[in-house]
Order: C-alpha cells, then structure tokens, then sequence
C-alpha cells in the first residue's frame, strides 16, 4: 500500500511537473519561456513600437556611435557602442523635430540620413525635405540640427495635398536622394488617392534643390508611385505600382533617369534590394500579388531587366523585405534573408541559399526549420509572428524592423545567433 502511495505521489508530481513544463500558448516549457523571454525580449521600447529600417551614419566626432530610426512620425536615437548590451541609461529615445510634427518617410546614404516632415501649423499643410550627419546631433543636448532642401517645401493648395517619400537607393553617393512626391485629395493620403505623381532626383551639392521642371517622368498616366528602390553598381532600378491596382497590372520598373525598363515582371514587386555578394550581384523582389501560379513569386535578376522565379515560391507566404547575410559568420547557414508580410498571425523570415547566382540552384526554408539563429529562441519569439518590413547590417549586426513588434537584432559574426528585441 505504502509503495502505490509513492507511485501515486510520484505520479502526481510527474504530472505536475508535466503541466509546467508542456503548458504554454507557444507549446514550450514555462521554464524554457521564462528563460526564452528574459534572454530574447528586453522590450526597452514601447509596446508596438513600428520601426523605419534602422540606420547608423558613421561614428560621431565624440568618439562614440549611434543608430537612429522613426517611428510613428517620431526619431529615436541611442548610443550603440555596446549593441548587445541596452540599458537604462542608453535606451533608445525620442528626438525633437524643431518645430515639425512628423516624419513622413526615411531613408540614408552612409553618411546622411533624408526625411521628409509634416506640420499642419502655422500652415494647413506642409511637407519638407531635410537631412542631417551624426555630428549635427548632440548627445548632450538631445537634440539635432536639421538641414532643409531648398526648394522642397510643399504647401496645400486647398484642394490638394502633398506627400513625399525619399529613397536612397545608392549609399554610397551622399549627395544623391530621390523623392516621389504625389498629390492627393486627402491631407495624409494612402496609395488609392493620389491623383499625380513624379519622380525627382537630388544630386548637385551646389545647387540642393528639386525642380518642378526636372521630374525624371510623370507617373500619371497610369498614376503610379515608387514602391522601393535599388542600386546595383551601375544601374538604378524603381519599382513603379499602379494607383489602386495592386492585384491587375504588370510590374513596371524605372530607371534614374525615369525611363521604363522592359522586363519579364508579371506582378508589381515590393522590396527591391541588391544583394551585393550573390554570384556577381543580383536584384531580388517579392510580388505584391500572387501570380497565374497561385504563389507569391519571388524574382531575382542580374541585371534588373530579366527575371526569374525562386523555387519553393509559395501561396503561403508573401515576403517584402531582403538582406544579403552571405558573407558574414552566419551566414554560413543562410545567404538571404527575407521578411514576411503577416498572415494568420504568422511572419518572421524565410532563409534563402543562394549558392551562385543561377536561380534555379536557391532553395527556401521557413525561418522556423531554418539554421540561421538560434532554433532555441527564435520560433518562439514575437518576431516569428511579426511581419519583418526592414533589414540593416551595422558593425556586424543585423537588425529587423518588425511592424508593430519592435526592433530585433542579432549578432551576425557567430553561428545560430539569437535575436534580442530592443
């Protein structure tokens, strides 16, 4: 009897134990969330945080270095001499925008970070292009000196507003930016109500000014508008999408002087990115839309006029972002990255070989069966559940820009390396 009370007790205890360890909305040990969660989720920003890629510019004249990114019209900056280490004292935070209300859209060269502004006060309606370099912020003051472009400042006209999204598709040329700016009938607009759109390009340091007259192409007829953009050593590619058409038209692609490169594309594509170290450097692109196939094809292309379709392209996941890993420590498990748009609650990333730049030689591999970072963590984190909209490599780590769901890093020089939110 006292051995049945033992196996009974035993058998309680098991059971017990049982239910601690199996029981968790991600089908993981408690102990092994607890463990998963102090290591993964830092959670130093707010709550659903929606982050722009983010950038580092250089390191400031102070000796230390900083990466910056918008959110939710605001700037975030902090210092990142030691990535793996935030802390209350070098937390990310806000910046002021000296007298501007919100940030519209971002992008940097090496050097520079471009953004375009908004106030509604003391005008209607006004959007600004600015830029600034890491010294021309003060980690002492808090606060940054902005540069503005002349000749960018768009008013309303009453019936009309503007909306303009920069691009900088070549980071190595600082004075180089390329603005879309569209009209539209609503005062912040979406891309089902613009009624024109044009192209512009920035690249004279003497002269810092965008033309009315020096549009690289009107984008009206059919109204279309620069999704993305990429620079592959010698040529500039636009992804160009038709004004409430995402699911009918053929993609189109411009170059920099505005002019519409033929191609094989059967959909609009998002993403576009060189990836500089695949075969001898290739265009990579998700589509906007599933293709006669019934899948969300995946394009690559040399030279950014013929395309090919990356095998395992599938109906169950669309992809809006790349990063090129190849060439660092873990890379060694994976080449590409490539950013999920959220469905089912289901994002994350899928890991792309590539081992040359034949196409039809790369293979897919959820994120979640993947050997790119640490398998112990990373299924179960919140960013294999977030749509990942961005990728940036800074001194060696990588950074994923998940909307609504933070701003994750990994270091890139190890194996299997686990990913930290901010």
């Amino acid at each position: 009897m006292k051995k049945l009370n033992r196996l009974s007790a035993g058998l309680l205890i098991y059971l017990s134990l049982s239910v601690l360890i199996f029981t968790s909305c991600d089908n993981i040990g408690i102990f092994a969330t607890i463990a998963v969660s102090g290591r993964v989720d830092k959670g130093l920003l707010p709550e659903g945080t929606d982050p722009s890629k983010a950038f580092h510019i250089g390191t400031h004249s102070n000796g230390s270095n900083y990466d910056f990114f918008s959110s939710g019209g605001s700037l975030w900056v902090r210092n990142s001499d030691n990535r793996d280490s935030v802390t209350s004292s070098n937390k990310w935070s806000q910046v002021s925008l000296g007298g501007w209300e919100n940030i519209q859209s971002i992008d940097a060269t090496n050097t520079r970070i471009y953004m375009t502004v908004i106030r509604t006060q003391p005008n209607p309606h006004e959007v600004a292009l600015m830029w600034f370099e890491i010294d021309d912020y003060s980690p002492a003051a808090g606060s940054i000196t902005f540069h503005p472009v002349s000749n960018t400042n768009w008013r309303d006209t009453g019936s009309s507003f503007t909306n303009a999204y920069v691009f900088c598709p070549n980071p190595a040329n600082t004075e180089e930016v390329f603005v879309n700016v569209l009209s539209t009938n609503a005062s912040y607009g979406n891309s089902f109500d613009y009624v024109a759109s044009d192209l512009y390009r920035a690249d004279n340091p003497s002269d810092w000014s965008i033309d009315a007259g020096a549009s690289l192409g009107n984008l009206t007829t059919p109204l279309r508008y620069i999704e993305s953009a990429a620079y592959g050593g010698t040529n500039y590619r636009f992804s160009a999408i038709q004004n409430a058409g995402l699911q009918t038209d053929n993609g189109i692609l411009l170059d920099e002087s505005g002019a519409t490169i033929a191609d094989n594309l059967d959909r609009p594509v998002t993403g576009l990115t060189w990836l500089p170290n695949i075969g001898t450097g290739m265009f990579i692109a998700g589509g906007t839309s599933t293709s006669d196939s019934g899948a969300y094809s995946i394009y690559a292309s040399s030279d950014g006029v013929t395309w090919d379709v990356v095998p395992g392209s599938s109906a169950s996941y669309q992809v809006q972002s790349f990063i090129d890993i190849s060439t660092t420590t873990a890379g060694a498990n994976a080449d590409i990255l490539a950013g999920r748009v959220l469905s089912n609650n289901t994002g994350g990333y899928l890991e792309i070989d590539a081992p040359d730049g034949t196409v039809a030689n790369w293979t897919i591999t959820l994120g979640k069966n993947g050997d790119f970072a640490n398998q112990s963590s990373y299924p179960n984190s919140n960013l294999s559940k977030s749509a990942i909209t961005n990728f940036a490599i800074h001194d060696g780590y990588l950074y994923a820009s998940a909307s609504n769901g933070g701003l994750w890093h990994a270091n890139t020089g190890v194996l299997q390396p686990e990913w930290s939110r901010e």
